[in-house]
């Protein structure tokens, strides 16, 4: 083998070749197999169960980055997440296992208007938290936070390095809970409301490399409240403000790195029903890290690792997460044939320990597993 055919052979740099047939040849391969690591990069971030037990209530970490994909595509992803949360209580008995075992699903939509303008569709769980007390002085008390947001957002490009990207965020939310050990139970009314995301982007298109900042508006539900079976009035609560930075880049035609930084506003949010007070307040804003790396095996088939983290903020034990920080592991597998790719991951996650007006929580751990499947069209 030549010295140039051998260069050709195991070339890496990732800018286009312009010149001869075989070079033509190799910069298409090159272009398909960054293009797929791409989309293997979202695919982590898609299977990612970082957000579980995540600071204050957040969940899917409100993910923009399907709108930054490349034609038209679909996305569906699902996840399992089996929390292990246990401890004893401020009178020595144990509480068992907190967490309960919950799903996680997500839906994307996008697809290029013109060559400067995309939209997206995003359907995702933004906020949700279950914990349920089976034994100990506690026992019966549970408290449940759901919701759903659809965010339809749009890109405009200004040139092939810089662009903006915003949209509108509806957002439906209820909530639950009891405590036997009070006599005293809430539910709220399912309230459906409205807000916003904006943002900016940055990329380097011959190199595949994208930077995007996404702000996400607070949305505030005005909850009708039935306090022990009694309507006592309504309350408000705010879901918070929060920034999103995203990035990718390969590193060479075969790796990609991928990450994602999440700043949410938590501090000085609060549950307050009409009649019982203050039952919940969140003290402390949160930052979650995520970093990864996708390596493509073969044509069809690409590895990913990656590593999530949100440090503890020493803040005071609530009913709705008796854990404070977390640390995850995850590894996946993606398979990839024509327009059709398919991914499976799996996610451990540790969750810092609490001792506080509830009890002692130590060594809490998680388990999650996740499914996506993407087709382009």
């Amino acid at each position: 083998m030549t010295s140039n055919a051998a260069q050709r052979r195991f070339r890496t740099n990732l800018a286009p070749v312009s010149a001869g047939t075989e070079a033509t040849q190799q910069s298409c391969r090159e272009e398909i197999m960054i293009r797929e690591l791409t989309i293997a990069g979202a695919t982590c971030l898609a299977l990612s169960a970082g957000g579980a037990y995540a600071g204050g209530l957040d969940l899917s970490g409100q993910p923009i980055m399907p709108l930054f994909g490349k034609g038209t595509r679909v996305e569906l992803s699902f996840a399992n997440i089996r929390p292990d949360v246990s401890g004893s209580d401020f009178t020595g008995q144990q509480t068992g296992d907190v967490g309960v075992d919950f799903n996680n699903v997500s839906l994307s939509y996008k697809t290029d208007i013109s060559d400067r303008f995309s939209v997206a569709v995003i359907v995702d769980q933004p906020f949700f938290r279950h914990t349920e007390y089976t034994s100990g002085f506690f026992t019966g008390t549970n408290a449940l936070v759901e919701s759903t947001a659809l965010t339809i957002a749009g890109r405009y490009k200004f040139d092939d390095r810089w662009s903006i990207h915003g949209g509108l965020r509806v957002q439906q939310m209820e909530a639950s809970t009891r405590l036997p050990a009070l006599s005293y139970a809430l539910d709220t009314s399912k309230e459906t409301d409205f807000g916003f995301i904006l943002g900016a982007a940055y990329e380097i298109p011959e190199y595949h490399v994208l930077v995007a900042l996404t702000y996400n508006s607070e949305i505030s539900h005005n909850f009708a409240a039935t306090e022990n079976g009694f309507n006592t009035g309504s309350f408000e609560f705010t879901t918070p403000e929060a920034f999103n930075l995203d990035f990718r880049t390969p590193v060479s035609t075969s790796t990609l790195v991928f990450g994602n930084i999440r700043y949410a506003m938590w501090g000085d949010v609060d549950i307050t029903p009409p009649s019982s007070g203050t039952l919940v307040t969140f003290s402390d804003d949160t930052i979650r890290y995520r970093l990864g790396v996708v390596q493509k095996f073969t044509d069809t088939w690409s590895g990913l690792v990656q590593v999530s983290y949100e440090a503890s903020q020493d803040s005071a034990q609530n009913i709705f997460n008796p854990t404070d920080g977390t640390l995850g592991f995850g590894i996946g597998a993606i398979y990839t044939a024509d327009k059709f790719d398919v991914a499976i991951g799996v996610d451990y996650l540790s969750f810092g320990g609490t001792t506080g007006s509830i009890g002692t929580f130590n060594d809490s751990s998680g388990i999650a597993f996740g499914v996506r499947v993407g087709y382009n069209f």
